[in-house]
């Protein structure tokens, strides 16, 4: 699969987990694919709407397209006990 359609079906299930889990519309701007011999993964980089200051990434696996990782500034975690789910960038 190319990374543009990569990036293209990733998108969507990022935005949406962004929304549901922590109730932020977000918007992405840039995209990382590593090669599947490295690890089969898609990281996507953007913030959430309304502040370009308020940073977040997600990592999705693009085999499976679940959710691996999830980073965004700490306000968005406090309401959650992610204990390990979670990143602060």
């Amino acid at each position: 699969m190319k990374n543009n359609n990569i990036v293209k079906k990733a998108t969507p299930i990022g935005t949406e987990y962004f929304k549901s889990k922590y109730n932020v519309t977000v918007k992405f701007t840039d995209s990382q694919v590593f090669a599947g011999y490295v690890y089969p993964q898609v990281v996507l980089y953007g913030y959430v709407k309304g502040d370009v200051n308020q940073k977040i990434s997600i990592a999705i696996n693009y085999n499976t397209y679940e959710v691996e990782h999830v980073g965004g500034p700490k306000w968005m975690f406090e309401s959650e006990q992610l204990f390990g789910q979670g990143a602060l960038i």
